[in-house]
């Protein structure tokens, strides 16, 4: 119950008992008055009536005296008239019955006014001519005290609507800068710090607006201080500082997470001979200086949110891109050597490798070694290794697998379950795919060239449709995770779409949630803004994918307010260092105190469970929670 309801019932309880008390109070002084007055009608009326019939006494006329009973007495006033005529025995008696003139039975049948009985003897002279008896009607006291309580409640019924809503006027008023404070701690809660405050006129309620709008800006700067916190760690633990690119420990963990998803990688490897022949010199000066004007102009690749670069060594830079084709790998290679050469570096190799065919990322990162070696032998200063000739499809032939696959329903889906460390399952995640040559072959592989040709919302349309149509059929349904690529957040075509269909299955939209990716977060905003606000309005739920995982600032967290985030892979991976644990319980916290599910992945063995407890994580997902198993 709101205190403004409180508060209007407490009033209206009050004003009602006081109507009770005055109600009370005029009644039973009416029923005093109007009894009273009965009283004086009766008397009045017995010394008329002896007056009115002496003639006809004295005469002993009983024609004439009955002929003046009925003309004197009509039943309004009286319920029972008697006239013993002494002289001649004769008796004349009158009755009407008791009855309450427009006054309700349930009242007459109270018995509030008592029966008048009063007796008198006309005489003349001496001689007693008649007895006279006449017993009150109470009918028109009866009338009488109804039309006073009519009235009597009437205005007070029209006074009690009139007050309470005078009452509820003045309460509201009074309680806005309560209703103030309650939307700016709600505001807090959801990390909104762009609070406007109006000062209540109410004196007493200025020093507590005060004393809000302080701690406003202490809890701001604490929140913002808790960011830049969590960005220095980041920092210190994966961003190399000279060059501004990650570091190698944030290299080999990307490449570990991207080769094991399945996916067809470029990873390319630059050496930069002045650095070389510097750090021979041990010239680790010079070296700094070259990666100082070679790091931002490579940092630019990133703007693309499916590049990493990094700082490998003293000379080397590497960078890891999704294959797509060779002209792909043309123009990368062309950006790399631009991009180096923009940073008046001149002299320098690039070693490239083709992740089709490759166990794991070891062997990747021995296979770029030699494709260094051999690229100082080329004309180009360029070699790229391919381990398996037999490369991906075009962009165009991927589609058509994949648009023949949906219109098969041939769409082959897996999940895997997240649960709680301390509660029950959160959500399955839908990892989803195609068969291609008689393998499975997972979207990761195909949503590069459908992102490129703008048909992956049209994918991802279907998978949100199959899930649906899944729910439907469930009787105990747990939610599915459904993830986005960043070219479906970005459709407007697509935004609309779902806003139709979470519509059209409004029971079904809590046990959807949608996971994006980190980049849509970071640099498309607006669009991200607008998908959000669309999911949040349904009453579904979204996240974030690859928590942490660009090296940017955490600040959107505080915009968007995920209900909850996924941790980037890098952080299970190096349980083991020391700063790489200390920047997991950092970028933890931050989402937790936002009110966001922290969940780690790819959480393979109890260890990793043991220490991931210990750092702010909430749910767990991996082979030690759940196998990914085919829903199909």
């Amino acid at each position: 119950m709101t205190l403004y309801t409180k508060l209007l019932i407490s009033i209206s309880l009050t004003f009602s008992l006081l109507f009770v008390g005055l109600f009370y109070v005029d009644y039973h002084q009416s029923r005093q008055f109007i009894a009273q007055k009965q009283f004086s009608e009766v008397k009045n009326a017995i010394n008329t009536v002896g007056l009115a019939l002496s003639p006809y006494l004295e005469d002993n006329d009983p024609v004439a005296v009955e002929t003046a009973v009925n003309a004197l007495f009509d039943g309004s006033s009286f319920s029972s008239v008697r006239v013993v005529m002494l002289q001649t025995g004769d008796e004349i008696v009158r009755s009407y019955p008791i009855r309450g003139e427009n006054a309700p039975n349930w009242l007459v049948e109270l018995d509030i006014f008592q029966t008048i009985h009063e007796k008198r003897v006309v005489t003349s002279g001496w001689l007693q001519l008649a007895e006279i008896e006449i017993i009150s009607h109470p009918g028109v006291a009866y009338a009488a005290l109804w039309r006073n309580m009519e009235f009597t409640l009437g205005v007070g019924i029209a006074a009690f609507l009139f007050a309470l809503l005078l009452t509820s006027f003045f309460v509201k008023r009074s309680l806005e800068p309560l209703n103030q404070l309650s939307g700016a701690a709600t505001q807090i809660a959801n990390r909104d710090f762009n609070i406007s405050l109006s000062k209540p006129d109410t004196q007493d309620l200025v020093p507590v607006f005060n004393a809000f709008e302080s701690m406003v800006i202490r809890i701001k700067a604490f929140v913002e201080e808790q960011t830049r916190q969590a960005d220095i760690l980041r920092i210190q633990a994966f961003i190399d500082k000279p060059s501004t690119l990650g570091n190698r420990n944030y290299f080999t963990s990307q490449l570990e997470s991207k080769n094991s998803e399945g996916q067809t990688l470029v990873v390319a490897v630059i050496r930069y001979e002045e650095a070389t022949q510097a750090k021979t010199r041990h010239d680790f000066e010079a070296v700094t200086e070259l990666m100082q004007r070679v790091g931002p102009a490579l940092k630019t690749l990133t703007n693309d949110s499916s590049i990493v670069c990094a700082r490998l060594l003293d000379d080397e830079v590497g960078v890891i891109a999704p294959y797509e084709d060779e002209q792909q790998l043309s123009e990368l290679l062309a950006q790399l050597s631009s991009l180096s050469k923009s940073a008046k570096e001149t002299k320098f190799e690039i070693g490239a490798v083709i992740t089709d065919g490759f166990a794991d990322s070891k062997s990747i990162l021995s296979s770029v070694d030699i494709s260094l070696t051999k690229a100082k032998l080329e004309p180009s200063n360029q070699y790229i290794h391919h381990e398996n000739k037999g490369l991906a499809l075009s962009a165009t032939q991927w589609i058509e697998l994949v648009e023949g696959a949906m219109s098969r329903n041939a769409v082959m889906t897996k999940s895997q379950l997240v649960k709680g460390i301390a509660s029950d399952a959160y959500h399955r995640e839908i990892f989803s795919g195609i068969e291609h040559e008689g393998n499975y072959t997972p979207a990761i592989m195909f949503l590069a060239p459908m992102e490129k040709m703008n048909k992956a919302h049209i994918y991802d349309q279907h998978i949100i449709e199959s899930m649906i149509k899944e729910l439907s059929n469930d009787s105990s349904p747990v939610p599915v995770a459904i993830n986005l690529a960043p070219a479906t957040v970005t459709s407007p075509e697509f935004i609309t779409w779902l806003e139709d269909r979470l519509q059209k299955h409004p029971l079904l939209a809590a046990y959807l949630h949608f996971e994006l990716h980190e980049a849509v977060f970071i640099y498309h905003k607006e669009m991200t803004r607008l998908l959000v606000s669309t999911i949040r309005r349904s009453g579904a739920k979204f996240g974030v994918d690859n928590y942490a995982h660009h090296l940017k600032s955490l600040d959107y967290l505080q915009e968007f307010s995920p209900d909850y985030v996924k941790l980037d892979y890098l952080f299970t991976l190096n349980l083991d260092d020391e700063k790489t644990t200390e920047t997991l319980s950092s970028v933890a916290k931050l989402a937790h105190d936002i009110g966001a599910f922290v969940i780690a992945t790819r959480v393979e063995n109890q260890r990793q469970i043991n220490k991931l407890a210990m750092h702010n994580v909430n749910g767990l997902q991996g082979f030690a929670i759940d196998t990914k198993d085919d829903n199909e």
